[in-house]
């Protein structure tokens, strides 16, 4: 439906790898779009939550 369920993460972070979990429990089965977005780049995904 093109809305947003949930937001992980906003802020700066130092360089280096950093982790963000997503707790599915509270999403219906269906698939959804993650993006992670930065100064230099943007990256979309595809999830499906099954139950």
């Amino acid at each position: 439906m093109g809305r947003q369920v949930a937001t992980l993460v906003n802020g700066s972070f130092s360089a280096g790898t950093h982790l963000a979990r997503l707790d599915g429990a509270s999403f219906l089965s269906s698939t959804y779009l993650v993006r992670l977005q930065t100064d230099k780049v943007e990256k979309t995904r595809r999830i499906t939550v099954v139950k």
